[in-house]
């Protein structure tokens, strides 16, 4: 029986000069790819608040392996229930507030109920910020 391999393979139409001028980069899956650099510095920051998953990327020209999948396992129940608004049907959040308590220290989570999109407090934000990692992008949350 074959054993299972250490990593996941993604596939690039990139060469790998240019993939490793970015730091995150973007991806059809559910959590962030970024790179060894941002892996280091969140082990520093947050390590109670992830878990990296090696991948390996086919380039043009060669294989990179130097990226991770974050699999972000710190959810917090951050969502203001009152001002928020739900899909009739589904009833999947439509439009989130959050509850601005919750912005306490440095941490990466995801919402309980709103799993998509991760939440990084401010502070990390602004450490991030300062590191220069290429290809993040930050938005503000509304906040109750």
């Amino acid at each position: 029986m074959a054993s299972k391999p250490d990593f996941l393979f993604f596939e690039s139409i990139a060469d790998s000069a240019y993939l490793r001028k970015f730091d995150y980069l973007p991806s059809n899956v559910a959590a962030p790819l970024v790179s060894k650099r941002v892996v280091d510095f969140l082990k520093t920051n947050c390590f109670e608040d992830f878990q990296p998953v090696a991948v390996k990327i086919s380039c043009k020209d060669e294989s990179v392996d130097d990226y991770f999948l974050i699999n972000i396992i710190n959810l917090i129940d951050i969502i203001d229930r009152e001002k928020s608004t739900r899909y009739k049907v589904s009833g999947v959040f439509k439009d989130v507030v959050y509850q601005k308590k919750f912005d306490v220290g440095s941490f990466v989570a995801r919402a309980i109920e709103s799993e998509p999109e991760v939440l990084v407090s401010s502070e990390l934000t602004s450490l991030i910020i300062a590191q220069k990692f290429k290809g993040m992008k930050f938005y503000p949350v509304e906040e109750s």
